[in-house]
């Protein structure tokens, strides 16, 4: 293992991927296409990026509750084959773990059905992180709100560096969880329509958040439009990376901000971490499933090369 460290927190998810030619309508039968709708991909943001991570040789863990198809699904052993630390992974036996139905028509819209599982507000328990002082940073991502403000009062209290993954889930992330938050996350993350939203509803604005000690980053994506990175003194720009063959788009702001934290834990500067991101999420967003095409380090660095040097 190189560089620095993480650990992500976030609902695990066990992704089914259901295709349908027409619109889904109640009262209607709509037929499902594709053969592979009971054949889980796995996923959520925590392990989406902490899996990806650690494919460039950093190490990463995950802190969540499962349940009790965590081993017969494959789940434990794709992570830990993946070399992501589990030792933060609580298991509930009574319930599965969550997972999510993604209904997806010719267009690649998308229906997102979401089952907590052992995430449930229910099964929380007081939690405490054993492991975290391990890891140089702790992750945010969209969480069970008990659970997502245990770590972050843990991280707090032990001045453990923040990395926030925006979701616009207000439910999930209330406004003053997030403002908490992002006032100490050493880098922020969120897409566009993310960024316009919280412009509205934080107490301040998304850019005045760099005016904190901690804030060194704030990373607003716009799909093919490239990303923006936002710093004390600049403001950087990052082209999209060229010849995409999208085919979903699930998972590409994960894979994005997995890209990114390569390069950022690597010493890289920032354009290049920017870089990383836009690359690594090329390759998720061009197959079915946020960790269904991760590219060798071969492949990632040839397109690298290709698109920005």
């Amino acid at each position: 293992m190189r560089g620095k460290s993480l650990l992500a927190i976030g609902y695990p998810s066990l992704d089914y991927m259901i295709k349908v030619s027409d619109s889904v309508t109640f009262g209607q039968t709509t037929l499902i296409e594709n053969d592979d709708n009971q054949c889980p991909n796995y996923g959520g943001c925590g392990v989406n990026i902490a899996y990806l991570v650690a494919q460039f040789s950093h190490k990463t863990g995950v802190a969540m509750r499962v349940g009790n198809d965590f081993q017969k699904t494959g789940y434990e052993k794709f992570l830990k084959d993946g070399q992501v630390n589990l030792e933060e992974v609580q298991q509930i036996k009574s319930v599965p773990t969550s997972s999510t139905r993604l209904i997806m028509n010719e267009a690649g819209d998308h229906i997102t059905l979401f089952y907590p599982g052992a995430m449930e507000s229910k099964f929380h328990q007081a939690t405490s992180f054993d492991h975290l002082s391990e890891f140089d940073y702790g992750v945010v991502t969209v969480c069970e709100p008990q659970y997502g403000q245990a770590f972050v009062n843990q991280c707090i209290k032990e001045k453990h560096p923040l990395i926030f993954s925006m979701k616009a889930d207000f439910t999930s992330m209330p406004v003053a969880y997030i403002d908490q938050v992002m006032q100490h996350s050493e880098l922020i993350f969120m897409n566009e329509v993310e960024y316009s939203l919280l412009n509205d509803k934080l107490p301040q604005p998304v850019k005045a958040y760099l005016n904190n000690p901690i804030t060194q980053g704030i990373i607003v994506t716009q799909g093919g439009q490239g990303s923006y990175i936002y710093t004390k003194q600049e403001e950087i720009i990052i082209p999209a990376v060229k010849q995409v063959a999208v085919v979903d788009t699930a998972g590409g702001g994960d894979a994005y901000i997995a890209g990114f934290l390569h390069g950022y834990f690597s010493g890289k500067d920032l354009s290049v971490c920017g870089e990383y991101g836009s690359v690594l999420s090329a390759f998720i967003i061009e197959k079915i499933g946020c960790l269904s095409n991760v590219p060798t380090l071969e492949q990632f660095t040839e397109r690298h090369q290709k698109n920005y040097n």
